[in-house]
């Protein structure tokens, strides 16, 4: 008769829910039997390193997945922007060779689109005619559907690209145009004004050097011409004569040659006076005279027309 107090001892193995091997399961590490560390310390004690090593191991892993995975994002952020590059770069090719053989590059860029769509229209009437009664698959379809739709967008960028294009020259010209309007209303509500200004600029520009470009300030100088001679415009501060005198170069005593200039000075008469302080009309008029005498006169002087 068996042992009764021999309680382990069967005719059939006993089957145990964990195993001693040192390639253990992960499940069998996850469980913590909270007897096991007063039954057998030392096993107990090997289970928590392997869970310890287990769990490390698996925060690696993770740290490792989530770098490749931002790795290959932005690897894809790269070679989305290197492809939008390459597009603008091809575009931009194109219509500098189309400019150079020139034709219009933006009918260029139409003939590659409608070569496109001609293309997409073949390829579905052959697949069509393969797919027979059966039709084409819903994938298919909806594929060519929005192919239609980016190339119908593209036609219509390209079109809206060259209106603009068209524009801009006017633009430019009505932006220009509309700061001298805010600068000098008086000038462009007077249309003697205006045309007696643009007259002064024309003669102004005719006098220049060959090679050299207008500038803003001959721009200035002929409105203040318009306004001067037509007696418009805000109202300059009086000068003394003592001021008059030394910006026009003449002495205010009798001296000979003190007093304010020397034999190069502008002689500042009444109009040139007007002129200065509508040119300067933000300055006082000993400001606005000395400003003027020393820039648009002394030009002036240069080409011998004071």
């Amino acid at each position: 008769m068996a042992d009764s107090g021999n309680y382990l001892s069967t005719d059939k193995p006993v089957e145990v829910p964990f195993s001693d091997d040192e390639n253990v399961r992960d499940d069998e590490l996850i469980v913590d039997d909270p007897q096991l560390a007063l039954t057998n310390p030392v096993l107990h004690k090997e289970r928590q390193e392997k869970r310890r090593a287990r769990a490390g191991e698996r925060e690696r892993e993770r740290k490792e997945q989530a770098a490749e995975l931002a790795a290959l994002k932005e690897q894809a952020s790269k070679s989305q922007r290197e492809l939008a590059e390459l597009r603008g770069y091809v575009a931009g090719n194109a219509r500098r060779q189309a400019a150079d053989s020139g034709k219009d590059p933006y009918e260029e860029r139409l003939d590659a689109v409608y070569a496109r769509q001609k293309e997409a229209y073949t390829s579905y009437k052959s697949e069509l005619i393969a797919a027979g009664d059966k039709g084409l698959p819903a994938a298919r379809e909806k594929h060519y559907e929005q192919l239609s739709r980016e190339i119908e967008s593209e036609k219509q960028t390209i079109h809206t690209e060259r209106v603009m294009d068209s524009r801009a020259p006017a633009q430019r010209l009505q932006t220009a145009r509309q700061k001298w309007e805010d600068e000098f209303p008086e000038i462009y509500s007077n249309p003697r004004a205006k045309q007696f200004a643009e007259a002064h600029y024309r003669q102004r520009e005719a006098l220049l050097p060959d090679g050299a470009a207008p500038t803003p300030e001959m721009v200035r100088e002929a409105m203040a011409a318009a306004r001067a001679q037509f007696k418009i415009g805000p109202k300059p501060a009086a000068a003394s004569a003592s001021e008059r005198s030394r910006l026009s170069g003449i002495p205010s005593s009798g001296t000979g040659g003190g007093g304010g200039g020397d034999s190069g000075g502008v002689q500042m008469t009444k109009d040139l006076r007007k002129m200065a302080t509508a040119l300067y009309s933000d300055l006082s008029e000993e400001e606005a005279m000395k400003k003027w005498a020393n820039g648009p006169g002394k030009e002036l002087r240069k080409q011998k027309i004071l």
